[in-house]
């Protein structure tokens, strides 16, 4: 298993409209460190067991497929993004209440 790489203060997560994106065993935060929230750190810590179980290739083209899926049958963006199976198990390890 790869060690996990964290970036803080990067650019990329607000170029896509997010806090933090999880891309191969790196994990790049919008923000310093000491606000990353734990519930961010969940998230991102479930797409990097993911990214182990499935390996990076499969996991990628996975979550690309289910994201145009949601795409053709005509959802938003948003919404395509939130019905990917790899986000949902995401949302959930957050352990936040809604």
């Amino acid at each position: 298993m790869k060690p996990v790489k964290r970036v803080y203060k990067h650019w990329l997560p607000g170029k896509l409209g997010a806090s933090a994106v999880t891309i191969g065993h790196t994990i790049y935060f919008s923000m310093t460190e000491c606000f990353v929230p734990d519930w961010l750190h969940r998230h991102e810590n479930t797409h990097i067991k993911q990214i182990n179980e499935l390996g990076v290739w499969r996991f990628y083209t996975q979550y690309l497929l289910e994201y145009l899926i949601g795409r053709f049958k005509g959802l938003g963006h948003w919404d395509a993004y939130a019905r990917i199976s790899f986000e949902i198990e995401a949302v959930k390890a957050e352990g936040r209440s809604k």
